[in-house]
């Protein structure tokens, strides 16, 4: 009332249009002493429910689905994870077993044609430094997974030597015998470039060659 200035007729007036509004949303009951009490109906208490609330009553209503289903999530997003890191090791193993013939193989072909002056072999540790970078490093299964595609390789040989006073594993490629690593990739690459130019060939393009050698008629 002194708020905003109302008398005491326009405020009883008020207060009883407010109370005869809440009477018909309210549900009305006395207590034992006789004092009329007010209740909230439990429609009009979702109403206002915080969505906060909503979502933990929701959660805790339908418990016993979701913690198979999310079990179920959680487990095929490990399996995918999985096969995602499988493939990576495989991709990425793979290129560096390629990029670690190029180098055994340029270094036995230099020591052949140096007659001696350099060693045909090379340190399998320093040549995992050199190829592999930094946090590659951490991963020691990249790394296996090379070794198991060098020792099914024949081209290449795997043994123990003594460097400076210590026992090293050492890779050579062994050049006599063998096919170039570095060739045959290449010429597999021309060749699938070779078969994607002609699959982009016209019908016409390709039966040209064939329809000049065919006489021409006058």
């Amino acid at each position: 009332m002194d708020e905003y200035g109302l008398s005491e007729a326009v405020y009883a007036h008020a207060m009883k249009r407010a109370m005869e509004a809440l009477r018909k949303v309210l549900e009305t009951r006395l207590n034992d002493h006789g004092i009329e009490e007010l209740k909230c109906p439990p429609l009009l208490v979702l109403h206002y429910t915080p969505v906060s609330c909503r979502i933990q009553q929701w959660i805790l209503d339908h418990a016993l689905l979701l913690v198979p289903a999310c079990a179920l999530l959680l487990g095929c997003v490990f399996t995918l994870l999985k096969f995602r890191r499988r493939y990576y090791l495989s991709v990425k193993a793979e290129q560096i077993y390629n990029e670690a013939c190029d180098v055994l193989e340029e270094k036995a072909v230099s020591a052949r044609s140096m007659t001696g002056e350099h060693e045909p072999w090379v340190v399998a540790s320093l040549l995992r430094d050199h190829l592999l970078s930094p946090k590659e490093r951490k991963d020691p299964m990249l790394w296996k997974k090379v070794e198991q595609l060098v020792q099914e390789d024949s081209r290449l040989e795997r043994y123990p030597k003594m460097v400076k006073g210590e026992c090293k594993v050492v890779w050579e490629w062994q050049v006599e015998g063998s096919l170039s690593s570095s060739g045959k990739r290449k010429k597999a690459k021309e060749i699938r470039l070779a078969s994607g130019q002609h699959t982009d060939l016209s019908p016409q393009q390709r039966n040209w060659p064939w329809k000049a050698k065919e006489p021409v008629k006058c």
